[in-house]
């Protein structure tokens, strides 16, 4: 069950999780391939969005959905956590 945190607690780790991006990347440049890794793959398409990234990008995959990297373990270096 997920924790609901109160205005005081959740500023905070917002704020502490954006230190921890140091780029953003626009999701019209992986729609066409994400939504043919979904269908491939019938999976949901907004984990094909971080596949699809990962593919771009020519780097890893951190995931703890072994489904996710059992189906595009072809497609991209995908590693379980």
């Amino acid at each position: 069950m997920a924790k609901v945190l109160a205005d005081a607690g959740a500023r905070p780790a917002l704020e502490g999780g954006l230190q921890l991006i140091d780029r953003t990347y626009p999701i019209a440049s992986l729609v066409d391939r994400a939504i043919n890794l979904a269908i491939l793959g019938d999976h949901p398409a907004y984990d094909c969005f971080y596949v699809a990234l990962a593919v771009r990008e020519g780097v890893p995959l951190f995931t703890a959905d072994s489904k996710l990297a059992r189906l595009f373990a072809g497609e991209a270096d995908i590693r379980l956590i």
